[in-house]
């Protein structure tokens, strides 16, 4: 059964939780569509590698750090889930609509047999493309699509976590599974699917306490008012 918040969700659904640890086989079949509306990207000529690179390692052009699909999620699971890749031949679909699950009939079988955990169909046409199966083992995605929506998907489907975004209070950018947005997911959210221990969590009794709010300029500028310190910065001993 799929992990599903709702509102007035704790957010912890110990009964409900899989985690992704360990080393995971993931799929990836690149599948064309001949005759779609609007058209498809053109194929590239080396799409295998290109898919191979997001995956395994995608450095960034300026900064050098690796985007890749591996190191956000060794990077987010504290070194606790890893993945092998390995790219599919082509398939060619001649219709508008691709289900996720496509090519279950034809390949799902053989995929499981050769040790894969979950696979993806990955697409040539415009966003949003990004879905999964609950609980399942395929999920689908655009070579356009970000690094968040690709890890969001294969969380779906190999961490059994639901979408945080389709009720109030949505955490945005502060979860990547109500944003996709290729950032951490909350402390919660980590320890629900395993990346973290529940008991490294700080736990405050019920009530109010009084805290030092930060103020915006502290984090949104690298400039702040004069005579001003950045929160959590220490104060100069007096003389």
């Amino acid at each position: 059964m799929a992990w599903r918040a709702g509102r007035g969700d704790s957010g912890l659904r110990p009964d409900r939780r899989t985690a992704w640890s360990g080393r995971k086989k993931l799929a990836f079949i690149p599948l064309h569509r001949p005759n779609a509306h609007p058209p498809d990207e053109a194929v590239p000529p080396d799409w295998a590698n290109q898919i191979l690179r997001r995956v395994l390692f995608d450095p960034d052009l300026n900064t050098r750090a690796d985007r890749s699909l591996r190191a956000y999620i060794h990077a987010a699971s504290s070194g606790r889930a890893d993945l092998d890749a390995v790219v599919l031949p082509r398939q060619v679909l001649d219709q508008q609509d691709v289900p996720v699950d496509a090519l279950e009939a034809p390949m799902g079988a053989a995929l499981r047999a050769q040790g894969c955990h979950a696979a993806a169909i990955v697409m040539l046409g415009q966003p949003p493309t990004g879905t999964s199966q609950r609980v399942g083992f395929w999920a689908r995605f655009d070579m356009s699509e970000g690094l968040g929506v690709w890890a969001m998907e294969f969380m779906h489907c190999l961490a059994q976590f639901d979408d945080l975004y389709p009720f109030g209070g949505n955490m945005g950018r502060f979860d990547e599974m109500a944003a996709s947005a290729g950032t951490h997911p909350s402390a919660y959210t980590k320890a629900a699917i395993g990346w973290i221990d529940a008991s490294s969590i700080a736990q405050h009794p019920p009530g109010a306490r009084p805290v030092t709010p930060c103020m915006p300029w502290a984090w949104s500028s690298p400039r702040r008012p004069a005579g001003r310190r950045p929160c959590g910065s220490a104060r100069k001993p007096l003389t």
